[in-house]
């Protein structure tokens, strides 16, 4: 038997370059969460009238990533007030609501959606969304059934916003060496993981 010793050290005793590899070992193992962000997508819809099955997803340096969802959405009383007592900073969310209550509005509160995903890529343009009257599905709805589309695939893009800041920030050094410090990580002299 041989015993070998090592020392170890704790981040801020690495050298930069040592620091650096530290970063990119640790930042390897993940720490990318989007079951937060899904989580508090998900209950953003709901306060909306918007009961999301599945988000989709592919990102975040490619053409053709994005964010899409298989649900379905209907008129929800008050839904404007509450998301902005919930998340009064959260403009894009505001608008998303407050013009999809203005369609409503026009439509007697009876529209409603079926989203489902199609193909093989997770945007928003890879959502099926059939818009009808709850009371007369035969019913010509002009340009709202456009304007419900539209807002729907407007939220699909701000929960791919979304996924795609908490993706940066997890990734930064800041994230990651707050991360390394708060587990009290210990490295080889060369940054590698001990």
């Amino acid at each position: 038997m041989i015993t070998i010793e090592t020392t170890v050290y704790k981040f801020d005793e690495l050298s930069d370059a040592a620091k650096q590899k530290a970063l990119n070992a640790w930042r390897d193992l993940g720490g990318f969460d989007d079951e937060y962000v899904i989580d508090y997508c998900k209950e953003a819809a709901k306060m909306f009238g918007l009961d999301i099955d599945k988000i989709y997803y592919s990102g975040f340096s490619s053409q053709g990533d994005g964010a899409c969802f298989e649900g379905r959405y209907k008129y929800k009383a008050g839904a404007l007030a509450a998301v902005k007592k919930e998340w009064p900073k959260w403009t894009a969310l505001h608008g998303i609501v407050e013009r999809l209550e203005a369609v409503q509005k026009r439509n007697f509160y009876r529209l409603t959606a079926v989203i489902k995903h199609r193909g093989h890529y997770y945007h928003s343009g890879c959502m099926l969304i059939d818009v009808e009257d709850s009371e007369n599905q035969y019913r010509d709805l002009k340009d709202a059934e456009d304007s419900v589309i539209d807002e729907l695939r407007d939220f699909a893009d701000l929960i791919y916003a979304m996924l795609s800041d908490e993706y940066d920030y997890t990734q930064s050094d800041a994230y990651v060496t707050e991360n390394i410090q708060g587990n009290g990580v210990e490295f080889t002299v060369d940054g590698g993981l001990a």
